[in-house]
This record gives C-alpha cells, sequence and structure tokens, in this order.
C-alpha cells in the first residue's frame, strides 16, 4: 500500500514514506492513545455547488465536502496491518448534522490510511447535500448583499475531539463552483467560524453534564449583482415616468385626454409593482426598489393633480389680471419644466441611495463576523409546560403569564410550582416516586395544584394524576389545604381508580417542599428551585394567597 500512501494528499502535509523495510517502518510510527487527550482532527470544507436561490422561500441550496484526518491508535495501525482491505476504525469524526437545513443527505468516505512523516493518519470525507434556510436582508434591494451560512454542528463532546485546520493547506474553506453558474451574484472570500454548541446531557449515573460539540459556520458572502433589475425594471420605470411629461403638453382644456394619458402610465407602474414583488418575500419593511415605485406612484398622481388645478382657469378667464389667474397660467406653462426637474431629482436620490447602501449598510454586512452567537441569541416562541388550563377533557398549554392570566383571570402567577417533584414516603412501600406538578384551572375556573405521576406502582401507574388539590392553591407559610388522593384497591381492575373524600393537610412548607399528612415532596430540579425562589422573592411572597 505504499504507492497509494504516496499518491495521497494528506491535510497536514505531503506523506512523507521512509526507504526501509515496512515492518521497521510501521514499528516507529506515531499513534494517538486515551492518554494524549482528545483526538485532535484536522479538516478543510469545500463548496462545491450552491444553486436554486430563493429570495421568496430564504432558502438555497448546496453541496459540500468535509475532509478530515487525524491520527490513528496503537490497536487500529495492528488491524491496519492484518488486513488493509477491510479496516474499520475505532473511531472517526461523527457524521455532521446542519442546524438550518431542511432537507440533508450526508455521504461518509471509507477511512483510508497514510503516513505523515512518522504518524499514521486516518482521512475520510463527508458530501453533504441540502437546502438551506437564510434569513434574507433585502432593504438595499436590488444593491444589497447577502449571507449564505451553514451551521455544521458535530455531535460528540469536544472532550472526545478537536476540529483544527488543515495545518499545511493555506485554505481551510474554499468556493470551487464557476461564477457563471450563479450570474446575479458576485461572490468573495468566505468566512469559516469555529466554536463550539452547549447541550445538556443525561449521564450513565444519571446526572445532567453541560457538554459541547465542536461547531464550523461556514457562511458565503457575495454582492447581488444590480445590471439586470437595472436593466429590466428601473429603467423601464424611469422612461414610463418621464412619459408623464409630453401630457403637459396637451391643451389643458383637454383635460381627459390628459388624465387618459398619465392614468396608462400609472397603471403600468402599478404592473410593474406587481413583478417586482413576486421575486420578493412578504416583508415587513420596504425594499428601496419598493421605495423608488411607491415615489413614481405619487409622482404621477400628483402630476394628475396639477392637470386637474389647471382647469380652474376657466374661472378667472375673465379677470387675467388677478394674482388667481396668473398663477393658474404659470402652473400651466412651465409644469412641465418643474415636471421634468422633479423627475431628475428623484432618480438622483436614487443613485446616491443605491451607493450609500452599497458602500455603507451592505459593506458592512460582508465584513461582519460572530455569527455563532447570534443563532444561540434566537427568540424561542412555545407553549410552557407551566401555563396550562383544563378544559373538559382537555389540558391547553399556552405560551406565557399574559395569556394564561387572561385565560384563567388569575391575579398572580402561581407558576413556580410547576415541575418534577419527589416523594420518598408518601407512597409507602413504593419508595421514592417522580410527580409533575402543574396549576390547572378547573371547571369552577379555580387554580388547583395537581401531580400526574412520572414512575408508577402497581396501584397507579405511570401518567396518572395521583393527587390534586381541591381548595387552591396554597400559600407559602399558610394553613393546609384540602387535596383529594386517587387510588386504585384493585390492581386487576383497569377501570377500578377512584378518588378518596378531600382532606386537609397539604402545607407549603417552602416553593420547594410541600407536606402532606402522610408524606412530603421535595422539587427535584436545581434550576427549578433557583427559579422559583427569584418568582417568590420578587413578589415577597404575597402574590401567591390563595384567590377568592
Amino acid at each position: 500500500h505504499a504507492s497509494d500512501q504516496s499518491s495521497s494528499r494528506a491535510l497536514l502535509g505531503e506523506p512523507a514514506l521512509v526507504c526501509e523495510s515496512m515492518s521497521s517502518q510501521l514499528g516507529r510510527l506515531k499513534v494517538w492513545a486515551p492518554e494524549h487527550g482528545p483526538h485532535q482532527v484536522f479538516f478543510t470544507v469545500v463548496m462545491k455547488l450552491l444553486y436554486d436561490i430563493d429570495c421568496v422561500k430564504q432558502t438555497f441550496s448546496g453541496k459540500l465536502m468535509l475532509n478530515f484526518e487525524w491520527m490513528l491508535s496503537e490497536n487500529e495501525k495492528t488491524r491496519w496491518q492484518k488486513d488493509p482491505d477491510v479496516f474499520k476504525p475505532d473511531w472517526q469524526p461523527p457524521t455532521v448534522e446542519i442546524a438550518n437545513a431542511m432537507d440533508l443527505s450526508c455521504e461518509v468516505t471509507s477511512v483510508s490510511v497514510g503516513l505523515v512523516g512518522s504518524m499514521l493518519i486516518g482521512s475520510c470525507s463527508q458530501l453533504v447535500r441540502g437546502t438551506f434556510l437564510e434569513v434574507m436582508e433585502l432593504e438595499s434591494f436590488p444593491f444589497d448583499c447577502q449571507h449564505f451560512k451553514i451551521k455544521m454542528i458535530f455531535p460528540e463532546s469536544d472532550e472526545v475531539f478537536q476540529l483544527h485546520p488543515a495545518a499545511h493547506q493555506a485554505n481551510c474553506a474554499m468556493m470551487t463552483q464557476d461564477p457563471k453558474l450563479l450570474p446575479e451574484y458576485n461572490f468573495v472570500d468566505p468566512v469559516l467560524e469555529s466554536g463550539r454548541t452547549s447541550v445538556r446531557k443525561l449521564q450513565d449515573d444519571f446526572s445532567y453534564a453541560d457538554l459541547h460539540h465542536p461547531t464550523l459556520l461556514l457562511c458565503l458572502r457575495a454582492r447581488r449583482t444590480w445590471g439586470s433589475h437595472v436593466n429590466k425594471s428601473v429603467t423601464t420605470l424611469a422612461l414610463v415616468s418621464l412619459a408623464v411629461i409630453p401630457a403637459f403638453m396637451i391643451p389643458s382644456e383637454d383635460l381627459s385626454d390628459r388624465l387618459a394619458h398619465v392614468t396608462t402610465l400609472f397603471l403600468t407602474a402599478v404592473a410593474y409593482q406587481l413583478v417586482v414583488s413576486s421575486s420578493l418575500p412578504n416583508l415587513d419593511y420596504m425594499t428601496l426598489m419598493d421605495k423608488y415605485i411607491l415615489t413614481l406612484n405619487v409622482y404621477m398622481l400628483m402630476a394628475m393633480g396639477i392637470m386637474t388645478v389647471g382647469v380652474l382657469k376657466t374661472k378667472f378667464e375673465h379677470e387675467p389680471e388677478s394674482w388667481q389667474a396668473q398663477f393658474l397660467d404659470h402652473l400651466d406653462q412651465y409644469s412641465w419644466l418643474e415636471a421634468f426637474l422633479t423627475w431628475l431629482g428623484m432618480h438622483a436620490m436614487l443613485v446616491l441611495g443605491a451607493m450609500r447602501a452599497r458602500m455603507g449598510r451592505e459593506n458592512d454586512k460582508l465584513m461582519s463576523v460572530g455569527w455563532l452567537d447570534e443563532h444561540e441569541e434566537t427568540a424561542v416562541l412555545a407553549a410552557n409546560t407551566k401555563y396550562s388550563v383544563t378544559k373538559g377533557g382537555s389540558t391547553i398549554f399556552v405560551g406565557g403569564p399574559a395569556m394564561y392570566q387572561q385565560v384563567t383571570q388569575a391575579k398572580g402567577d402561581f407558576t413556580f410550582w410547576c415541575g418534577t417533584w419527589y416523594s420518598e414516603d408518601f407512597y409507602g412501600p413504593h419508595g421514592i416516586e417522580y410527580v409533575f406538578i402543574s396549576v390547572v384551572c378547573d371547571e369552577q375556573g379555580q387554580l388547583q395544584l395537581m401531580a400526574r405521576k412520572i414512575t408508577g406502582d402497581a396501584n397507579v401507574p405511570c401518567g396518572r394524576i395521583t393527587w390534586q388539590t381541591t381548595a387552591g392553591v396554597p400559600s407559602i407559610g399558610g394553613g393546609g389545604v384540602l387535596f383529594k388522593v386517587q387510588v386504585r384497591y384493585d390492581i386487576r381492575d383497569k377501570e377500578g381508580f377512584k378518588w378518596t373524600e378531600p382532606t386537609e393537610g397539604m402545607v407549603a412548607k417552602s416553593s420547594d417542599e410541600l407536606q402532606m399528612n402522610h408524606g412530603t415532596f421535595f422539587r427535584q430540579d436545581q434550576e427549578q428551585q433557583e427559579e422559583s425562589k427569584a418568582i417568590v422573592g420578587s413578589h415577597g411572597g404575597k402574590a401567591y394567597r390563595l384567590l377568592e
């Protein structure tokens, strides 16, 4: 296999073969061992194809190649020596996940082995194809610049492996596409950001650990070529609006002909506005092209208004020396010139606006970096498990306290009780049991605490409601609250669940402890403990008294 190795080009450098016997050469190879630390993986990213950029759907499609190299272990070296043709490594870089992908496919090549100096190196590639989401900033359309970002997350801890750009390769991220395939954009050098994504994961010992997954964010940057948009839309609309001026040469007495001329041009501009809008998404702001077309429409409406005012000359034809008659004569005589100067001013403002956008805001977009943090700070819209209302046989979850209080008519936020709780003595011989407590609004409109079992036993299986208050939500440090318990005496009867008579005995010792007549529940999640203490502290513990 020496000839295969010599023909491959490694990311770490040119493979160097030692002119000795293969056995003596392999005996002195440098290999990786766990005590050496995480795997050091060297990469390059090659964007092979970018296509189907859709401004309306705000998506783009692409194909990219990820190349990896890393050192093999002693065990892998031994197995490779025995049978290189069927060799499979003990470890290789995990398959990439792309956060902003709509659809994704990834082909992983088999691992090949080569030498870099005296290091035994494994290498493989991942060919990624997909369609990706991208929020496009179109304020300066068609003089805008755009980013096309691909966020690549490798779902394994950085304690296992770390990513580094190729050591002896000048470019760690490349775009090899022929520019003629995307004539609408002029691409500049891409930017590659290397970082990590934080996640929380349950460990084998049932504790949570904060893990960090190596992450790459490839940003392809491009300027839109505005020539085609100017030629097809701006030039045509400029000529259409310029054609308003000859309408002032029609005698003012023929007002209908004047208005018919300008109205036709106005409808033409509206049609072009629809054409331009069809290539853009529904935005909550106006693009530069939208502002231009709107200005032209106002310009033509003002021209029609001036023509209509000219008809008033007939009222002062018997008073030619009055200032009204002289003003209307002046307006009718020089309105074509005023319209032409206004037309020039509008297009001068368009040119200045395009230049300012291209050299200012849009150019700054191409120079901006640090997108990984932006992705992590994106706001999340959600229905919250804490804010629920029970109606009939359904439980309705809403997104926040505002809607929750509107639906329940509650005067305080009682949801600090919500979360995972446990008791070691409430269920007797069954030992520790876990429940999820939520605040529900019963059929009478009163708020109650309800506990649903997470772990089950023979009497009340998991998923069943185990207890619920009947006299409202307890107040911290207050008196006991009535509650009822759901039981089943015959475990063979699937429908044999019954509620006990309400008994008084639930006392809220704190926001993390509920004491009942024959057991105590404690809050499980440490984060929820801190959150509940913050809520109670902010309200002085007074907002949670039982509502009448």
